[in-house]
């Protein structure tokens, strides 16, 4: 393919993680189960449709599910306002985190210790091969 000036932004730009649709592949269908997909249909007009959607096959039929994206995201930020949580499982969950936060440090200085040895080693095989 020969491609002659820049190519437009559309083309140079590739982006999996559209921050238009934040909720891609996190929400299920309630059809068949599968992470739903995002993106915007082209109308007649040439306006564009943004939404959620699933056509996936169960048992050798296909299922139309379609939202639009303002309707998904007001939904999805409704729920989210009336979730609660009770002190106990802040508790735990505060606890946790702070569990896996450590875990990480100490594999992280584990893994600086062992790319410093390594360094070592490297620097001591150029040495000797001088």
């Amino acid at each position: 393919m020969i491609i002659k000036g820049e190519l437009p932004q559309w083309q140079a730009v590739k982006n999996k993680d559209n921050p238009l649709y934040p909720y891609k592949r996190q929400v299920l269908c309630p059809i068949c189960k599968n992470p739903l997909l995002g993106s915007a249909s082209k109308g007649k007009s040439g306006q564009y449709f943004p939404a959620y959607h699933c056509g996936r096959k169960i048992n050798d039929k296909r299922h139309n599910f379609r939202v639009k994206l303002s309707q998904f995201n007001e939904t999805i930020e409704n729920f989210v306002k009336r979730v609660r949580f009770d002190e106990s499982f802040a508790a735990r969950f505060r606890e946790i985190a702070l569990e896996e936060l450590e875990k990480r440090e100490s594999q992280l200085s584990a893994d600086t210790i062992t790319f410093g040895r390594q360094i070592e080693v490297k620097e001591t095989e150029i040495q000797n091969l001088k």
